[in-house]
């Protein structure tokens, strides 16, 4: 399996997790990591060049901090310029059907803050819902998203814990999460 990790943090050497888990993808040398804001500093995405990278891989992993109920804005630029109509979606859009949709997204806050009556209101699932919709409409299998709670407080060893748990997770989804403080996959 071909597996892609597309990682969109705007502050990316300032974030100790996000940066372990890129790393952590990129030392197995069995993922193809991808960070947007390095790639396209100017915000300038080629379409075509993503396209093709996309279609070269089985398993595509969105990685990003998770804040204001979305993804940071050049991810949905990506989205915006790369999963195009009659390419990815509509007549002839094929180009996506059968691949697999990974959603890697850390919160500031404590996983009782995301349900109902919590102070977000709905659970990470519900807030999740646009993106997997997205895989959806272009025919990709919509895999459990992981997702790490409390990244503001996490520790250096639970750093660690999280960036072997999240590899081996993006590897096979089917395995167990060990990540301690209930981190791990919603």
């Amino acid at each position: 399996m071909n597996i892609l990790a597309l990682v969109a943090h705007p502050k990316i050497s300032e974030s100790r997790l996000h940066r372990s888990w890129a790393n952590a993808m990129e030392n197995t040398n069995k993922i193809l990591v991808r960070k947007l804001y390095q790639t396209y500093p100017y915000w300038k995405v080629d379409g075509a060049v993503e396209q093709a990278i996309l279609g070269a891989h089985d398993r595509i992993v969105l990685q990003f901090p998770f804040y204001l109920y979305g993804c940071p804005p050049l991810m949905k630029m990506w989205m915006d310029e790369v999963l195009t109509f009659r390419w990815a979606y509509g007549p002839g859009g094929q180009a996506l059907r059968g691949k697999q949709l990974l959603i890697a997204v850390s919160t500031g806050g404590p996983s009782e803050a995301y349900q109902a009556g919590g102070f977000h209101n709905y659970t990470i699932n519900e807030l999740l819902t646009p993106y997997h919709q997205i895989a959806n409409l272009v025919g990709a299998e919509y895999l459990k998203p992981y997702v790490f709670h409390r990244a503001r407080s996490v520790t250096d060893e639970e750093v660690a814990v999280a960036a072997a748990d999240f590899v081996r997770y993006v590897l096979d989804p089917k395995v167990p999460v060990q990540s301690a403080r209930g981190f791990g996959r919603s």
